[in-house]
């Protein structure tokens, strides 16, 4: 489970990034690119690679591009994510890219859209974020409430008696993906529950409502939708670490709807 839910959270951060010139989806990738930043060349190199990251869940990128005025290409992804913050965190708008994901054969696919606005209001709050998943074992003793992981025939669920709905801030934020007509959303994520679904849309949101055993839980809700209307929601619940990637509990629901509805809410 722990290795389905890295790719799947592994997906939605990639997703974390997009009005510009038209771009259709026929496009072949960039072959010309700007130098990243020397702060984001600095990040990457001794606190997170996400080009890596994402490689190593099995997700390729060739190439982005950030279009939040004139359009910018950046090799892999890691650059436009960086950038997309920036935007973000300035303007409080969603930012927008475009990404050039590569096959299992290495051939790269049409670009996908995505639009991207995280839930935190400034950088600090996203690197105490970053610094919580990092250091959880110590921070964790300053919680003061916190819920309790239920163990139901021997497992850790992430099932709490006293939920919540608000957003401590995270990284993953609202989300929007647009996929190419006549592809499906396997051929770009690693996700077997919705392989063959040709969808249009995806949209995704994540909140932080409280703490699950001293450690960070994440409420997430997807929504894939294709052009007939139908859809798929996939709702989680889970205390899952993408820094540490140590045992975590998990709770999720995947249901298919032939009209426009969304998925019972996890408690």
């Amino acid at each position: 489970m722990n290795k389905y839910l890295s790719r799947f959270l592994a997906a939605l951060f990639l997703s974390s990034l997009l009005n510009a010139a038209p771009t259709t989806t026929n496009d072949a990738p960039p072959t010309s690119f700007v130098d990243a930043s020397k702060t984001y060349r600095i990040i990457q190199s001794a606190i997170i690679d996400i080009d890596k990251m994402l490689k190593d869940a099995g997700i390729r990128v060739h190439s982005c591009r950030l279009e939040n005025g004139t359009p910018v290409n950046y090799p892999g992804a890691g650059a436009c994510i960086y950038e997309s913050l920036k935007y973000t965190f300035k303007d409080k708008k969603p930012s927008r890219v475009w990404l050039w994901v590569l096959n299992e054969q290495g051939q790269y696919l049409p670009p996908v859209l995505l639009e991207w606005k995280n839930s935190h209001t400034g950088i600090f709050g996203l690197a105490g974020e970053f610094v919580f998943l990092s250091f959880e074992n110590f921070f964790g003793h300053l919680i003061k409430k916190t819920n309790k992981v239920v163990t139901e025939n021997g497992k850790s669920t992430c099932t709490v008696s006293d939920p919540m709905d608000r957003d401590l801030g995270n990284f993953i934020g609202d989300i929007s993906i647009t996929i190419p007509k006549g592809r499906s959303v396997s051929e770009y994520f690693i996700i077997d529950s919705l392989d063959g679904f040709s969808a249009e849309k995806v949209n995704l949101s994540a909140k932080t409502p409280f703490y699950l055993n001293k450690k960070r839980a994440y409420k997430i809700t997807a929504i894939v939708q294709n052009a007939k209307q139908e859809s798929i929601s996939i709702s989680m619940l889970t205390n899952y670490n993408l820094v540490s990637q140590r045992d975590s509990c998990f709770k999720g629901s995947i249901e298919h709807f032939s009209g426009n509805k969304e998925g019972q809410n996890i408690p």
